[in-house]
């Protein structure tokens, strides 16, 4: 069976706790975006979406410490990072090292 879960905020300026997708272990694809910025909070809750094929982020305040977490979701084999901000070339780099397995990569330009 397939899991999807999208969530898109209609604020300004907002926050996700991805702690409370925690009952949601047969995730497989992931997408969080916001009209305005959004700040993921409890970031390293990202691990234990250990089936996770497919993650989408865009206009993501806290996008370097999100990297780090990413970096380690070794499944993965579709990343999207949209509108990326306060990133530099090292932070992108260094957070994709380990992930071996993936196959789509989309950046997009950030302010």
């Amino acid at each position: 069976m397939t899991f999807l879960f999208g969530v898109w905020h209609n604020m300004r300026s907002s926050q996700i706790n991805v702690t409370n997708l925690g009952n949601c272990e047969n995730l497989i694809e992931l997408n969080l975006r916001g009209v305005g910025v959004i700040t993921i909070n409890n970031v390293s809750a990202l691990m234990n979406f250990t089936k996770l094929k497919r993650l989408s982020l865009t206009m993501v305040k806290n996008m370097s410490e999100v990297l780090e977490v990413v970096g380690k979701m070794t499944q993965l084999e579709s990343l999207k990072l949209g509108e990326m901000m306060n990133l530099t070339e090292t932070h992108v780099i260094q957070g994709f090292s380990q992930l071996t397995k993936l196959r789509r990569l989309r950046l997009e330009k950030g302010q």
